[in-house]
């Protein structure tokens, strides 16, 4: 504080979906505690030395062993063990702390009695605990895009959200954690037999995009400790991996014809679009070359539409030629990667994350934009149309609410 000058503490390996966060400094002020952020759905608390003039005195060290998203770590007053959430920032509905000796190496932590939905856990040098308790309902809701009201279509009190019509409209994916864990569901078109698709040992799956003949269905889980691609049926058959790299791969759909499968990765040190084939019989090859997410083709499979996010968090959408060609900036403005698709006559998509938000119609050939409705409550994630384009399904926060949590004595 004296000299203003600023120290490199950590490096994070490259490729990591966020790298080192939310560093907590020991009572003593010998050891930082932090997140390392290896993908969105997984992340650990890691411990780095510090000597008396406060440079690093060592390579961090592990901490926790989740396999999930551990994270936002805070220390007991008497140095002796950390206090971190699992499942903060929307990663799960049901969010928790948990407690570990700072000398631990390689086992599972404590799950603290209090801190359900706990998130943001802080204590004090007296050791009350503090923590923020979040509640939050996402439902899938249908839009008819001839008129009429929009109603809830697939809901229960935990995430129910990403939504996918099959090819032939009668039925959808979406993605639920209504089991525990994050996997994937099918249920038919008007909402009903929904039943888990997936089992997987991960803590989230998603995606769940299906192939153009309705036979396949791709998604994404963590299982292998990183994001990485797989195939199943609508019968559910054991998933086939396809993808093998301890990059973050996301946000996958088909081509047109079948034959790829388009999905994001930082496997080269930022988000771009790749694509493989869909038996993954051969090495991904890069698609986009100034950032990218979440591609889908044009009907017509000439076009490839994909999210690139921006400056301050903000998502636009962009286009290229399937075979190549310059990147083009068709929206400035989407909600997420996850809040467009791709119609015979033009790019369905929300606008803001926002309560408030407004779901249009961008035509192509230059046409005004159509709206086709207004939330009045906040858009979670996911947006899809039915082939015949007179329904459109959309997911938002039907409640949501924080507390503020303590407790004088937490063990």
């Amino acid at each position: 504080m004296e000299t203003g000058q600023f120290r490199r503490l950590t490096r994070s390996p490259a490729g990591l979906w966020a790298g080192d966060q939310r560093p907590e400094v020991s009572p003593d002020g010998r050891t930082i505690a932090f997140t390392r952020a290896s993908t969105r759905s997984n992340s650990e608390i890691y411990l780095l030395p510090l000597t008396p003039g406060l440079e690093a005195a060592g390579e961090p060290r592990r901490l926790t062993y989740e396999e999930s998203t551990a994270s936002e770590p805070a220390w007991t007053p008497d140095g002796k063990s950390v206090v971190f959430s699992v499942g903060a920032g929307g990663s799960s509905s049901t969010p928790g702390l948990r407690i570990i000796p700072a000398s631990a190496s390689g086992e599972k932590a404590e799950r603290l009695e209090v801190g359900e939905g706990g998130e943001s856990p802080t204590i004090s040098s007296t050791g009350r605990l503090a923590w923020a308790r979040w509640t939050r309902d996402e439902n899938i809701w249908r839009l008819p895009l001839a008129g009429g009201a929009p109603e809830r279509l697939v809901c229960s009190t935990r995430r129910d959200n990403d939504p996918h019509f099959s090819p032939d409209g009668k039925r959808i994916t979406f993605a639920s954690d209504r089991t525990g864990s994050h996997q994937i569901w099918i249920a038919n078109a008007d909402g009903s037999d929904a039943r888990p698709l997936t089992a997987t040992k991960g803590t989230m799956a998603g995606g769940g995009r299906w192939s153009p003949d309705g036979r396949s269905i791709v998604f994404v889980c963590n299982e292998p400790g990183q994001m990485e691609l797989y195939l199943t049926t609508p019968e559910g058959r054991s998933p086939r991996r396809l993808t093998d790299d301890k990059a973050h791969d996301s946000a996958p759909s088909f081509s047109r014809d079948g034959r790829w499968i388009y999905f994001a990765s930082n496997r080269d040190g930022d988000f771009q679009v790749w694509k493989i084939p869909a038996d993954g019989g051969a090495p991904p090859v890069r698609v986009t070359r100034n950032g990218g997410y979440s591609a889908l083709e044009s009907s017509d499979g000439r076009t490839l539409y994909y999210g690139r996010r921006g400056e301050e968090a903000a998502w636009s959408l962009w286009s290229v030629p399937v075979g190549g060609g310059e990147e083009t900036l068709l929206l400035p403005r989407i909600a997420t990667w996850g809040d467009f698709d791709v119609g015979a006559d033009g790019i369905y998509f929300i606008d803001t994350p926002r309560a408030g938000a407004r779901i249009l119609l961008h035509p192509f050939g230059g046409s005004a934009e159509t709206l086709l409705g207004t939330l009045e409550k906040r858009t979670s994630f996911g947006v899809t149309v039915a082939p015949d384009e007179r329904t459109l399904l959309y997911t938002q926060y039907d409640q949501e609410s924080t507390e503020l949590m303590l407790v004088d004595r937490f063990r």
